[in-house]
């Protein structure tokens, strides 16, 4: 993931050029950063909503989805396709397409809603190699994104991203965690077997070290 994009980079500056030639002008008033736990929820929220109404009647589930695109309300399943790469918004065929003022065609999106979608991509993305990573490829990603990702969210709860896992995380005490209580008892994974003895010491592990990023 090229996450240096934000930097002063010859990339960057070329990519800015380049969607300023396509008539979208330069979205980046501020440099995108890693936001803190609450900010980061909260931006979820705001840039799902915002690309479910200004996207979703064309490229909704219900809709005929045009151009062969009609998943604008599953996060997740853009995810799978590449249409939304975490971390690198500058190859996110979504982000190129709201930046270059193509999407929606009827009416671009201004700046500030540009920047929301670029910042909210930069924080989607998950480090395999860090301590959330392994605990996301070993075990959320394959056991619990079908029922509890970002457009299911059974009960209320995802695992989409670190932010909305950390709402049923106690950090330091795996046994006051929601999140570690559901699948200890087996009544997690609902409808499948149990998590086995390795995936529940992965995350209490996880969980009693802090439950890091």
């Amino acid at each position: 993931m090229n996450r240096e994009f934000f930097n002063k980079s010859s990339i960057g500056l070329g990519f800015l050029i380049m969607l300023a030639g396509c008539g979208g002008g330069d979205p980046y008033k501020t440099t995108p950063t890693s936001l803190t736990a609450s900010s980061a929820s909260t931006l979820n929220g705001q840039a799902q909503k915002l690309i479910n109404t200004k996207c979703g009647s064309c490229h909704g589930k219900t809709s005929l989805g045009q151009g062969g695109f009609s998943s604008a309300s599953d996060i997740g399943l853009m995810i799978n396709q590449g249409k939304i790469i975490p971390g690198s918004p500058e190859t996110s065929r979504v982000y190129i397409r709201v930046a270059g003022g193509t999407m929606p065609p009827s009416a671009p999106l201004p700046d500030k809603e540009k920047m929301l979608i670029a910042t909210w991509i930069y924080n989607l993305y998950i480090d395999p190699n860090s301590a959330f990573g392994k605990v996301f490829n070993g075990l959320f990603q394959p056991k619990c994104l079908g029922c509890h990702g970002a457009t299911k969210a059974s009960g209320g709860v995802s695992f989409e991203t670190y932010y909305d896992t950390m709402k049923v995380v106690s950090a330091g005490k795996p046994e006051f965690s929601l999140v570690y209580q559901a699948v200890l008892s087996g009544r997690m994974p609902k409808g499948k077997a149990p998590l086995s003895t390795a995936e529940l010491q992965l995350l209490s592990t996880w969980i009693a070290a802090g439950a890091l990023r």
